[in-house]
């Protein structure tokens, strides 16, 4: 609805939200949000920033293929199992492989989107925003993967399950535990989808369960990301140690089981 309702009006709900936050004075934070570029904005040295950084994306896109193709990811071998740290080939296979899926990602999608949104002069939002920048599992899904869907997820899944919570057991105390439910929730739900659109468009290579297993394991990373204090650990060594601690457990949860999410595709 939200896409019909931009090509109506040239408005929808996350433009008006993003537009309100924009409007707020910005408060002090560490954490990485999505940016909102106007027509205005998007000057000639953007889009010359644009295409450098698609030249950069272009390249590990070239690196990563040659690679694949001289040491081909062995998908009968990988499939529903996960990496070991000794387990080098494996490692730079599945290396090899997640840059060239999300290289391919990034280039579609803003090559896809933002000529549109430049004809249209509609705001911009990256569909997706750097996300082998984030510095932790939450920054990835929340704020650099694929915003719409992130969005959707967020209204059907976890807003839902977090106001229901927050109605039957409220409370300061319990916020906490609150929001990690809802978090699960939302992949389960996103679970639940790519099993759907497995099974409608790549039958043939579907393995039932196993984009659960993907997305289930992401959740439960995000829920050990906050029971285990990251960000206490931030506060107590710097937002550099903190965010290199989070870049690489993000980094090796990926890389251990990306293969359960990608090799149905």
């Amino acid at each position: 609805m939200d896409y019909y309702e931009f090509i109506a009006i040239s408005d929808n709900e996350p433009v008006r939200r993003w537009t309100a936050k924009r409007a707020k004075p910005a408060s002090k934070t560490n954490l990485w949000r999505p940016k909102l570029v106007t027509y205005e904005e998007r000057t000639l040295l953007y889009y010359i920033w644009q295409v450098g950084r698609l030249g950069v994306v272009f390249f590990f896109l070239a690196l990563s293929s040659a690679y694949l193709e001289k040491y081909p990811f062995q998908s009968q071998t990988r499939k529903l199992q996960f990496l070991m740290p000794w387990d080098i080939t494996g490692i730079l296979e599945a290396v090899a492989l997640g840059t060239k899926c999300m290289s391919i990602l990034d280039l579609a999608y803003t090559i896809g989107t933002l000529p549109i949104v430049h004809l249209v002069k509609a705001p911009y939002i990256p569909v997706l925003d750097s996300p082998y920048l984030s510095t932790s599992l939450r920054d990835f899904w929340s704020n650099r993967w694929n915003q719409p869907i992130k969005i959707t997820i967020h209204r059907i899944a976890f807003a839902p399950t977090l106001k229901y919570l927050e109605d039957i057991n409220g409370g300061i105390d319990r916020r906490r535990f609150n929001v990690m439910v809802a978090t699960l929730s939302a992949f389960v739900w996103s679970s639940l989808l790519h099993e759907y659109v497995c099974a409608m468009l790549v039958h043939e290579h579907w393995i039932p369960g196993e984009q659960s297993v993907f997305f289930l394991l992401h959740g439960i990373g995000c829920i050990l990301v906050e029971v285990c204090g990251v960000n206490q650990f931030t506060k107590r060594f710097g937002s550099f140690m903190g965010n290199m601690l989070g870049w690489l457990g993000k980094f090796s949860l990926c890389s251990a089981c990306h293969q359960t999410f990608i090799i149905s595709y």
